[in-house]
């Protein structure tokens, strides 16, 4: 129902709260860092400079079902880049689906959770969003709306 509803909403405002992997387009420039090194690419692979038990939580149990949505985050608030994320409608992909009910609260499990920590990363980082230069409706869309 969301893709009905949900993400053409979403796309007025250019931003997009998560964009599936398994079937989303970016352009390179946009994924990119900054010139300090911060950005969509640093957040992606975050997980893989740290070490200790944090890592195994943060890698096991929190980035696998956030990334999607921290990237999308991430690319809108690139400083002075000025990205939008569009939902194309005409668009086709195939992808697995859940064949078992335990496989599906598996994975509603992983997306509410995923839900859950992008809803904090972004908060911590709202800031972000007014010192981007991005549309203030997108900002307000993004962190009051969805």
């Amino acid at each position: 129902m969301s893709y009905i509803l949900d993400k053409p909403l979403e796309s007025v405002f250019g931003y997009i709260s998560v964009l599936p992997g398994a079937f989303s387009a970016y352009r390179y420039r946009a994924l990119l860092n900054g010139p300090d090194g911060n950005g969509p690419l640093a957040s992606y692979f975050k997980g893989e400079a740290m070490h200790g038990w944090y890592a195994i939580f943060f890698l096991q149990f929190l980035l696998p079902s956030t990334i999607d949505r921290i990237l999308c985050f991430e690319i809108v608030i690139k400083k002075r880049e000025g990205w939008i994320l569009r939902y194309v409608k005409s668009a086709k992909a195939a992808t697995d689906v859940p064949t078992t009910v335990p496989e599906f609260i598996s994975q509603r499990r992983r997306w509410l959770n995923g839900s859950l920590v992008a809803s904090f990363h972004s908060t911590i980082f709202f800031y972000r969003i007014w010192t981007s230069g991005q549309n203030p409706f997108a900002c307000l869309y993004s962190r009051f709306v969805r």
